[in-house]
């Protein structure tokens, strides 16, 4: 093998390492819509002040709308997508009689956070993760109401994978509690075949770092 082939092997196996090295480095970038995050409440919630079989709850939302971030693998992103304040004073059920209220006020209370997320390649889902409520008695000295939310698990591209996970709320008592959602990426899609721009860039000065070498022994 010639001195000018070995060179060339050389920097062609220097550029493209060097390439694939910087794209497998690369962060996944993330996005929400707008709106980035959405609620949707069973018709059990309301304002009780003795009405029949509601539970008094006041649900807000934090604007996220096109809030944007990037991760590696393993990487986590926390944020606070609501409140929850809890205004009634006595929950209404099985078994517990609250005064000047009737009716059951621990039916109907799904809710569902969706979120609207917008993946690499500008491609949009809509994904919902759903709490189921426990309530208990306002009035005792545990815990009166927990909302518990599934996990969403979604993948994207090329083996991606992500998760929301969106924490417990617990009150004891009248109470406002915070509502965060952490985004986790748990695999990032595998890049195309189409070479890096800094595989190119790196592959081209290679090049004419090769080329100026053979015009150095031809002179």
């Amino acid at each position: 093998m010639t001195f000018n082939k070995k060179l060339l092997g050389l920097a062609i196996g220097l550029s493209l390492g060097l390439g694939l090295t910087a794209g497998a480095d690369a962060a996944t970038t993330f996005k929400l819509g707008s709106p980035g995050v959405s609620l949707d409440l069973g018709s059990g919630w309301g304002f009780s002040n003795g009405g029949e079989g509601v539970l008094g709850a006041n649900f807000d939302l934090t604007n996220v709308n096109n809030r944007q971030w990037s991760m590696n693998v393993g990487g986590t992103e926390t944020f606070k997508i609501g409140e929850i304040e809890l205004v009634d004073s006595c929950i209404e059920g099985s078994g517990n009689a609250c005064s000047g209220e009737s009716g059951n006020e621990t039916n109907n209370l799904q809710v569902t956070y969706t979120f609207n997320v917008i993946l690499p390649g500008n491609v949009e889902v809509d994904v919902s993760a759903v709490g189921v409520a426990v309530t208990g008695d306002v009035d005792d000295s545990g815990t009166d109401l927990t909302l518990a939310f599934g996990e969403i698990v979604q993948n994207f591209g090329n083996g991606g994978q992500y998760r929301i996970d969106i924490q417990t709320v617990t009150f004891t008592g009248t109470q406002t509690r915070n509502v965060n959602a952490q985004f986790t990426l748990v695999s990032e899609s595998t890049s195309s075949s189409v070479p890096e721009p800094m595989t190119l860039s790196l592959l081209g000065a290679g090049l004419i770092g090769l080329g100026a070498v053979a015009r150095r022994r031809r002179s």
